[in-house]
Order: C-alpha cells, then structure tokens, then sequence
C-alpha cells in the first residue's frame, strides 16, 4: 500500500526520533518504522512529544491503528488528531481497546472515489464515541461497526453517498452493525442511505442488525425497488437480519415517498424471508431469554410492520409474482401488548394481498 507524505513532515519525523533517542543518527523514510516501534517500547507513548505534522492523517489509511499497535498514540494525542482527504480505511481500527475517537473522519471529495470501509471499527469493544463521518462514498462497508459492543450512538454522516450514477453503488454492507450490543438507535435518515443496486444479497439485511439487543426501533428501513437497474429482486436479502433483537418495538419499512405519496412501495421481490426473529425455534432461548410471551415485539407491532410493507405484485409487472414469507411466533407478545396469534383474518388478508405469506411458528 501506498501513503503520501510531505518532505517537512519525514524530516519533522526524523527530528522527533533523534531527540527522544538520544542520538544523532539520520534515517531513511524506510528504516523510521522500526525507529519508531523501538521508541513506542522503550517509552510506551509516555512523555513522548509527537509532532502536530504526524497527527494529521491522509489518503490510504488500511490497517493503519489495527490490533492496537498505537492504541497509546491514540490515547496521548487524540484531541490533536485531524484528518483530511482520507480514500480507503479498511480495518483501521480494528481491535482497538480506545474508548473514543473525537476526531472527525473527512474523506476526499473527488467525484472518483470510492472508499473501503470495510472492518474500520470492527471489535473495538471498547468504543463509545467517534466522530464525524464527512464526504464518505463508500465502495464497500462490510462490518464497519460490528462487534462494537459499548457504542450506544452511531457517528453522524455528513454528505454520505451510496449511489452516483459517475461511480455506482455500495457494493456490500453485510454485517455493518452485527453485534452492536449497545447500539439504541440508528437514525433514520442514515437507515434510508444504506441500500446497494448490485448484490442484494449483501445489502444492510444480511446479518445488518444481529444481536444489537438494545435497539428498540427500527423505522424507516430501506426497500430495494431496482430504481436503477430495472432487474428483479429473487434472492432472500432477510439473512439473519434480526437474530438476537429482542428489544425491538417495532420494524417499518421506509413509505413511497419519492413520488410524494405516503403509501407502500412496489417492487418485484421474489423468494424473500422475513424471520421475527430466531431462524429457528433451537434458538429461542438465546433471542428471548425472558421468553417469547415477554417479548415486546407484539401484535400491534405486527400490524405496523404490515402496513408497511412493499407491495411484491405490482401492477405494472404481472409476470413476476414472488413467494415472500414473515414468520412470527405465534404467543410472542403475549404478555407485552397481546400475543402475534391474534391477528384477525383482515390484518392477514392485507399482507397476503401484497404477496407475502403470514408464518406463525
């Protein structure tokens, strides 16, 4: 991988190593490296004086702070840090042990890029706040978050673009929040981003939500309707989507408000599977450890979720008609609200006539 960095700065570098070592020695930009981790273990970041010009972080950043290796770097000098122009940060951070990261994360604005996220928070478990997020169009953003376990509030995005006909789309977002076990919200306007128009089977519903169990809302969910591609939705994107959230009140899809109508989109999905939310009834125990009856996810969240949901059997497309399926479990809610059983034949009826099977398990 490739970094750019200014003359000044090498020789601001050089000047820093040779005053904190003792020494008159001058190196090459290729033997700084292992002058610096000597440094970082003879004083273990403490009392080590780090130049303004090294705390401003540029360009390809990939693996930059992973498994820790500068977690003392981070800690002395984080409210110095700045960055600018920033490409691709896959795994920059990952496995770090910081409790947060106030600086802001300003990517390069040129209409070319297409940056990699991938893993840039992943299991920092330690994590409770990050700062800005401006000018990002991701390639990718696979696990960008996941296994965030202390991080109770999203960064705020600034300027994020997931689509541009110059450059396409997000390819992958599979995973992005798994395992954020203290996440409360993700916003709205943020959930309504991220959608791709070339891999459904990696989009924001493969695993995107898995054991984030102090989530309680989720509204406002991005429907894939092949705006820009035209082609047919037929393979199941609901992979796992809500395992282990049994906090949830409610789930929503977003409403058809590009044509400034408030009403459910159409689309033409086919084969999709919505699991409320085990896969399985071997996994109960784990996804509702105060039992199904307990679950605060009801039969009025049921009915909510229902009118929300796009319409599969459009009627500008007859020769498409999918097979898509919600699976309940039929005493969830019992003792929250009312148990998912309840549900009258009329409330059914509207989800059947949008194409979609009501499973009670």
């Amino acid at each position: 991988m490739n970094y750019s960095i200014k003359d000044t700065t090498l020789i601001a570098i050089g000047d820093a190593i040779r005053e904190k070592a003792e020494t008159t020695t001058k190196y090459s930009p290729e033997e700084m490296a292992k002058a610096i981790k000597e440094l970082k273990l003879a004083f273990e970041g403490e009392g080590v004086v780090i130049p303004d010009e090294m705390l401003n972080i540029t360009g390809n950043t990939e693996y930059m702070f992973h498994r820790g290796q500068y977690d003392w770097l981070l800690e002395q000098c984080k409210d110095k840090m700045t960055t600018e122009g920033l490409v691709t940060c896959k795994s920059m951070f990952t496995d770090s042990t910081v409790e947060e990261l106030p600086f802001d994360f300003n990517f390069n604005t040129g209409s070319w890029v297409t940056a990699n996220v991938d893993g840039m928070f992943v299991n920092c478990q330690n994590l409770k706040s990050i700062g800005d997020i401006n000018n990002l169009k991701p390639k990718t953003m696979n696990s960008m978050f996941s296994n965030c376990r202390s991080l109770e509030y999203l960064p705020t995005f600034n300027n994020l673009t997931t689509y541009d006909k110059d450059y396409g789309s997000t390819e992958d977002f599979t995973a992005i929040f798994a395992w954020c076990q203290s996440l409360k919200e993700i916003p709205e306007e943020l959930l309504s981003k991220l959608q791709n128009t070339t891999s459904y089977g990696k989009s924001i519903y493969n695993a995107g939500f898995r054991n984030c169990n102090s989530l309680t809302k989720l509204n406002n969910l991005p429907v894939y309707t092949g705006d820009y591609t035209n082609i047919e939705v037929n393979e199941n994107m609901f992979v796992n989507t809500f395992e282990g959230c049994y906090n949830l009140s409610e789930v929503t899809f977003e409403q058809n408000t590009r044509s400034g109508t408030a009403r459910p989109y159409e689309v033409c999905w086919g084969n999709q599977h919505i699991q409320l939310f085990p896969r399985d009834t071997s996994s109960i125990i784990v996804s509702f450890p105060n039992g199904v009856e307990n679950c605060v996810f009801n039969v009025n969240s049921a009915i909510k979720l229902i009118d929300s949901l796009p319409d599969t059997i459009p009627a500008w497309n007859y020769e498409f008609i999918g097979t898509n399926m919600i699976s309940f479990f039929g005493n969830q809610g019992l003792n929250t609200g009312g148990a998912i059983s309840t549900l009258t034949e009329e409330q059914i009826a509207k989800a059947v006539g949008k194409g979609w099977t009501i499973a009670l398990l």
